[in-house]
């Protein structure tokens, strides 16, 4: 900004500007005044900036289901095992801290294994599931596995499914008890 306003009073000094000569306390008040509105359009940015930064935090956290889960939800052992495993948990918090929203997602492959005859049934289960704490609703979407809400025993279904009305909509539904169930 100096050079400019230096450059400007040299044309002004040799009448190639309207207004006649500047001054140089004329040109130093302009460099200044530059500086003074670029101090506040950044301080303006900066603002805009950071209010979003401070309205909302997200985490994303690994969510790894246990190796091996044993159900007798069928009336017989099943051995629940995932293959594929990595899930992870994004949370969005508020300014005050308070979780907004949570969204469980990523590679996900369950197989269910009857312990005595070791058939087993296999399938990706990836989801997401969302769980919203402001309105209170939680559902899972896309192919799900395991205790379903609403069936009994374990299930493969894919649409989705009300985690808190046991509600479904979908359009594949498997019982892995009955899939898996001795002499079948």
């Amino acid at each position: 900004m100096l050079y400019k306003g230096a450059a400007r009073d040299r044309r002004a000094d040799a009448g190639q500007l309207p207004g006649g000569p500047t001054t140089p306390a004329i040109a130093s008040m302009e460099v200044n005044m530059g500086r003074v509105a670029s101090g506040m359009l950044g301080g303006f940015l900066a603002l805009a900036l950071a209010v979003p930064a401070a309205a909302a935090t997200v985490t994303r956290e690994p969510a790894p289901l246990p190796d091996l889960i044993e159900d007798t939800s069928c009336g017989y052992l099943v051995l629940v095992t995932f293959p594929v495993n990595r899930e992870s948990v994004v949370t969005i918090f508020d300014a005050s801290g308070a979780p907004l929203r949570s969204i469980s997602s990523g590679p996900l492959v369950v197989t269910f294994t009857n312990a005595d005859t070791h058939e087993s049934l296999t399938a990706n289960i990836s989801g997401p599931t969302v769980i919203d704490y402001h309105r209170g609703t939680a559902y899972q979407l896309g192919r799900i596995g395991g205790p379903v809400p609403g069936l009994e025993g374990l299930n493969l279904v894919a649409g989705r499914a009300d985690l808190n009305s046991g509600e479904r909509t979908g359009h594949y539904s498997v019982n892995v008890c009955e899939a898996l169930a001795p002499g079948t």
